[in-house]
């Protein structure tokens, strides 16, 4: 062990209260030392050996390690910078902030992406507006990593640089920005993602549907209805799906055509929409047609169980 190393130990030992002469003092001294001696790898021309060093202090106490973690912030190599950023993250250490911050400025597209990740988990609003910068980043990973972090912190602030990763030229980027919209659950993004219903992209397609079913806007029920009719059977799922979740009786008629004459894919999702329908809305008079259309349906046996599942949605409704 340095001498540097037994001054750290003994410093440390003072500021954390500890009597010299005490039975904790012995048991303070004894934790100490093994940190020293870890954090002598962190001097080390070997990047294996100082991302050893950290991993080994990241399992102490943060209040002994936090000097020697804030530290390898600062390291050449990537992967002990973010062992260093993982274990101070893991407190909620504000120190490390505006250094993490920092490597979304970063020349390598590894630190920019382990940056913004490791700024989601911290939660921290201060680094909003540098991860709304980093969207514009050219790595797609890069500003998807951005995304998920800033839906992550959440905010107001946060809702606009969503919506306007909608128009990315990466559909895994904009898929991406559709998940966060939907988890953030702000209205606001219901418009922009019905634009999406035309995207070139199928799981964009299909995670923008269900999105605005999600989102509780009914006014979107139209521009849902519409996609019962697409060519593609996923979407018209999603649709079914989210017509479904919306409670929305605008699309009891479609939703009921489809259970009487569409494929058995979509007749099984539309048994449960319809049901969830239904029973949200037990006086509107094309209610009772589409909970007797289910009871019809319980004499196919290829779809028994699917119209088992959904009267039983419907409850008390279904038992006149």
């Amino acid at each position: 062990m340095s001498r540097t190393s037994v001054a750290f130990c003994l410093a440390s030992a003072l500021l954390l209260g500890v009597p010299a002469a005490s039975p904790q003092a012995a048991h303070a001294f004894e934790w100490l030392g093994h940190i020293a001696i870890d954090s002598d790898g962190l001097a080390s021309a070997d990047p294996q050996t100082r991302l050893a060093s950290v991993r080994a202090l990241a399992r102490y106490d943060i209040e002994w390690t936090r000097e020697h973690l804030l530290g390898a912030l600062m390291d050449p190599d990537v992967h002990v910078r973010t062992a260093a950023a993982r274990g101070l993250a893991a407190h909620a250490e504000e120190r490390a902030l505006p250094i993490i911050i920092k490597w979304l400025a970063m020349p390598d597209q590894a630190s920019k992406q382990i940056g913004a990740t490791i700024l989601g988990e911290m939660k921290a609003q201060a680094a909003v507006p540098a991860l709304v910068r980093a969207l514009g980043d050219p790595d797609p990973t890069v500003r998807a990593n951005s995304l998920i972090a800033l839906g992550s912190i959440g905010g107001e602030a946060v809702i606009i640089p969503l919506v306007a990763r909608l128009e990315d030229d990466k559909a895994d980027v904009r898929g991406v920005a559709v998940q966060q919209l939907q988890a953030l659950g702000d209205k606001r993004a219901v418009i922009p993602l019905v634009g999406l219903f035309r995207d070139s992209s199928q799981a964009v397609r299909i995670a923008a549907i269900a999105a605005v079913g999600s989102l509780g806007d009914r006014d979107a029920s139209a521009a849902l209805i519409r996609e019962l009719g697409n060519r593609d059977s996923g979407v018209q799922i999603a649709a079914i799906s989210a017509l479904g979740v919306l409670e929305a009786k605008e699309g009891l008629s479609s939703v009921t055509s489809i259970l009487a004459s569409g494929t058995t894919s979509l007749r099984s999702k539309a048994a449960f929409s319809l049901a969830q329908i239904a029973k949200a809305h037990p006086k509107d008079s094309r209610s009772p047609e589409a909970i007797a259309l289910l009871v019809e349906t319980l004499a196919e046996p290829g779809m028994r169980n699917a119209a088992r599942e959904a009267l039983r949605t419907v409850g008390i409704a279904a038992v006149p």
